[in-house]
């Protein structure tokens, strides 16, 4: 996984067989991906090969209602929806995921490019039921861990484990960053290592 310049973490999955690079989102719980009928629409036939984050190709009809509006902090906001598909995480194939394909955006996705999202807020969404709820009891925990490390080209790298953490991935002993809100996973960090 990488950190884009603007310090969001964006991780690889598997969605269906489509390989897409997602937001690592704690501010939002909403698990989803853009649909290329939807962007290519506004933008240019192949304008999906483009894009940094990938787009979502339906092999059946998609693009059904019940939509539903997501804003974010940036002043974004993105309509989905409903979906269901495998995912690959990892190493790991989890069948039966539902997400969101993105079907609408404010601002126009020709001012700013939408992305994918894999959401792992505690905020709730309507009509969806986040990553982490679809996967209680597939995993040993409900928690999760993001690991960011410095690399010699000078891009930061990351690391988001599901279900847990790995004490191989940092120096002990374990500091732990305190939460700006209760009510979401919104961390300051100053420097990674």
């Amino acid at each position: 996984q990488s950190v884009s310049p603007h310090y969001a973490l964006l991780g690889d999955i598997l969605v269906d067989g489509q390989r897409m690079h997602a937001l690592i989102d704690t501010g939002s719980s909403a698990l989803y991906f853009t649909w290329r009928d939807w962007y290519e629409r506004f933008t240019f036939k192949g304008a999906c090969d483009w894009l940094e984050t990938g787009c979502y190709v339906c092999s059946t009809p998609c693009g059904s209602d019940p939509v539903t509006r997501i804003s974010h902090a940036d002043q974004t906001a993105v309509s989905i929806s409903p979906r269901g598909g495998k995912l690959r995480l990892g190493s790991t194939d989890v069948d039966s995921i539902a997400f969101g394909l993105v079907v609408a955006q404010d601002p126009l996705p020709d001012l700013i490019p939408p992305v994918n999202s894999i959401g792992l807020g505690i905020i709730p969404t309507s009509n969806y039921q986040s990553l982490m709820d679809q996967l209680r009891g597939r995993l040993g925990s409900t928690t999760f861990a993001i690991y960011l490390k410095s690399n010699p080209s000078g891009r930061p790298l990351g690391e988001v484990i599901l279900g847990g953490g790995d004490p191989g991935k940092y120096v002990p002993p374990l500091r732990y960053v305190q939460l700006r809100s209760q009510q979401e996973y919104l961390v300051t960090i100053g420097t990674y290592q």
